[in-house]
């Protein structure tokens, strides 16, 4: 991938699995975006119905001029619903990125997969389900992601993950080697890191939160909320935070 029609064509292969692309170049969307859809910006890449499966390998390139106005709609990001895709070693710089639920700069929704080595930046606005990375993920793994995303949501909302879909004992989530520096503000379950994870597995290890929080309940310095899990570790972590919840269970 050279330019951003190029990058614009990632849709054309959705519900595919085994492909594979690759960044030779850092994109600038600014142009393409005003000429595409100056109203409403980037389109996500992937729905319900078609998610994006493949490999982005960011190859250290980046993407900048990235940007969606789009508060009445779900699934929004860079990518809307991934399933079993794997976003990896790119740069997001300045996203300003509004939606309505499930809204992330990576993702909007991601079914198992993950993201590895990103470098993100900007700004997110939604009202629920709403991360500095992917806003609500099934299963999946996040590693090495450094974040000075700055995030408005509602519930479920997270400097990485807003919150993770888990149902049963077996299936996890796994966040480590990240960093956020960012505001941010949610309603329930708010978090520097993860904003609340339910039922399952949710190990986070040597993450780090500098910045503010503010919520009504369930807020804290690296999750916010955990409920019914079979297992759940935080290790070698460290939250630099104004922590701030008006209603219960609060804390650094």
């Amino acid at each position: 991938i050279l330019n951003p029609i190029q990058l614009n064509q990632l849709r054309n292969f959705l519900n595919q699995s085994g492909v594979y692309f690759k960044l030779m170049a850092d994109i600038d969307l600014t142009e393409f975006l005003e000429d595409e859809n100056p109203d409403q910006g980037w389109q996500p890449v992937g729905t319900t119905s078609a998610p994006f499966k493949g490999i982005l390998d960011g190859n250290g390139k980046t993407i900048s001029g990235l940007w969606i106005n789009r508060s009445n709609t779900s699934y929004v990001g860079l990518f809307g619903y991934c399933d079993y895709a794997t976003i990896k070693n790119l740069t997001i710089k300045d996203a300003e990125i509004n939606g309505k639920t499930y809204v992330g700069v990576i993702s909007g929704y991601a079914y198992n997969g993950g993201v590895s080595n990103c470098i993100l930046s900007g700004k997110v606005n939604g009202v629920e389900k709403v991360g500095g990375c992917t806003g609500y993920t099934y299963e999946g793994f996040f590693n090495g992601i450094s974040s000075s995303v700055d995030i408005i949501g509602g519930d479920y909302t997270g400097g990485i993950v807003g919150g993770d879909d888990c149902h049963i004992v077996a299936e996890y989530i796994t966040i480590s080697n990240c960093f956020v520096n960012s505001t941010i503000s949610g309603i329930d379950k708010v978090g520097g890191i993860l904003g609340g994870v339910y039922r399952g597995t949710c190990k986070i290890s040597n993450c780090g939160y500098v910045g503010s929080i503010s919520g009504t309940s369930n807020v804290g310095g690296i999750g916010g909320y955990a409920y019914n899990l079979s297992s759940g570790t935080i290790k070698g972590c460290y939250a630099v935070a104004y922590v701030r919840g008006t209603g219960e269970n609060t804390g650094g």
